[in-house]
């Protein structure tokens, strides 16, 4: 795979998951041998196919991640199941939480950038689901096989918030049949890859390096947002960063960023944090 300063991992499950990638963003199988397959092309895109199960999701998203250098954003796409049947066939969620059914754990995704897509919770199971568990929250609404993992695989090796999870609804239960033929697969992603190349440029965009600076007013507004949350120097630098690229879009700062020191300052390492991800998603999405 290639290297470079910073990279987009797909990570797919299934061959008919992996194919429409490959059309659209020009990858290339590489040739290196090994148990996983894997593509790439020359601007910094790669894919690995781990197979099905959460054990080969697991050890091929960390297998791809040990391929590559610099900053990655992880993004795993795929087909999930629906609780709920009013949902169409085909319809695509952002996921934003993923219920691990085996462990009982539950992950919540730090997500920097939205968009216009519906967000939901996804369980992953260890055997395809036909009748949801009493468990699960009403908000879990997708079961698939393989997120949880990937998740896990790509915290170890990367900062929690450069994971990402977008499913698209194939049935409601996950034992399939036999319309899970590979051009059935393709068709339902097909219409949604327009929707993940706008993600890969949003990713892409938070990945550059800041090459401008912030005016005299920015500047003191920056400060006093450090002092009012009190946040560490990585975190600093994450809110300069965002604010940089805010400011280079024509985003006025000042009326936007005042409110927020109005507000209660957040008291505990959780909060702090919490508190970063929705300033940096305002000012991304605003």
């Amino acid at each position: 795979m290639p290297t470079g300063a910073s990279q987009i991992l797909f990570v797919t499950a299934l061959p008919a998951e992996t194919k429409p990638l490959v059309q659209h963003f020009g990858l290339k199988r590489q040739t290196q041998t090994g148990k996983f397959v894997s593509f790439s092309n020359a601007k910094g895109l790669a894919l690995v196919q781990t197979g099905v199960g959460r054990i080969p999701a697991a050890v091929a998203t960390t297998y791809a991640l040990q391929t590559l250098t610099g900053s990655v954003q992880v993004i795993n796409l795929g087909l999930a199941g629906c609780r709920d049947a009013d949902t169409p066939i085909g319809s695509i969620f952002r996921v934003n939480k993923i219920h691990e059914l085996n462990t009982g754990r539950t992950f919540f995704l730090d997500m920097l950038t939205r968009g216009s897509l519906p967000e939901t919770g996804c369980i992953t199971a260890d055997q395809p689901v036909d009748v949801w568990p009493d468990t699960t929250m009403e908000d879990e609404t997708l079961c698939d096989m393989e997120a949880s993992a990937v998740l896990q695989a790509a915290r170890q090796l990367g900062p929690a918030d450069h994971f990402h999870c977008l499913k698209v609804v194939s049935d409601y239960g996950l034992s399939g049949g036999p319309k899970w033929m590979a051009e059935w697969v393709e068709s339902l992603l097909q219409p949604h890859l327009s929707v993940l190349e706008s993600l890969v440029e949003q990713l892409a965009l938070l990945e550059e390096p800041a090459t401008s600076t912030l005016s005299p007013d920015e500047d003191h507004l920056l400060k006093e947002l450090i002092e009012y949350a009190r946040l560490t120097t990585t975190q600093a630098n994450q809110l300069k960063t965002t604010m940089v690229r805010a400011s280079l879009r024509g985003l006025e700062l000042p009326p936007l960023l005042t409110q927020t020191l109005a507000n209660p300052a957040p008291q505990h390492a959780r909060d702090r944090k919490a508190w970063l991800t929705r300033l940096r998603s305002l000012l991304l999405e605003s």
